[in-house]
This record gives C-alpha cells, structure tokens and sequence, in this order.
C-alpha cells in the first residue's frame, strides 16, 4: 500500500509508533553501555496508548472468548416445528 493512500489518522498512528520504538531504542542503548535510565526517556508502559476510535470494533479486536461460543444445535422436533411453519407460510401466500 503506497503512503499516498494512507488516511491522516494511520499516518498519525505510524509517527507515534515510530517515537515509540525510537525512545524505546535509546533506552536499550543506554542499559547495553552499562548506564541509568533517565527519567526523561519514557518507558512502554508510560508511553500514551493511541486514543481508541469511535463505533463498533472490528471483528478481529473481540475477545478470544466470545469467538469460542459453541454453535447451538436444534433438535429434529424444533426442526420439524420450524419446517411446518414454513410450509403453512408459503400454502398461505400461494393461496392469496
């Protein structure tokens, strides 16, 4: 995907990722030289998460859980229930 067809807000997302992972490389340069980590150089968990976008989520954000469900069965009686009330439904239409 070419960056011209990227909307404001994934550029917006892509230059705070790009801080992150920039702030996070100096502070691995300064534990690897034997030095402190200054209070200035922000950790990962201090870092400001991106704001969450308004409306539904995509499916692929939902819980593990909820995807886990298993599929509920009907019985032959619910079933057959169901088929009688269709049949009934269409007789009904065709003989208006």
């Amino acid at each position: 995907m070419a960056i011209a067809n990227w909307t404001p807000s994934k550029l917006r997302q892509a230059a705070e990722l790009k801080e992150k992972i920039e702030a996070l490389e100096l502070q691995l340069e300064t534990v690897l030289s034997g030095g402190e980590i200054s209070a200035a150089v922000e950790t990962a968990e201090e870092i400001p998460a991106v704001k969450p976008k308004r409306g539904r989520p995509a499916k692929a954000n939902k819980p593990a859980e909820t995807e886990a469900k298993p599929r509920r069965k009907i019985s032959k009686a619910g079933r057959a229930a169901m088929a009688a009330a269709a049949k009934a439904r269409w007789a009904k239409a065709k003989a208006a």
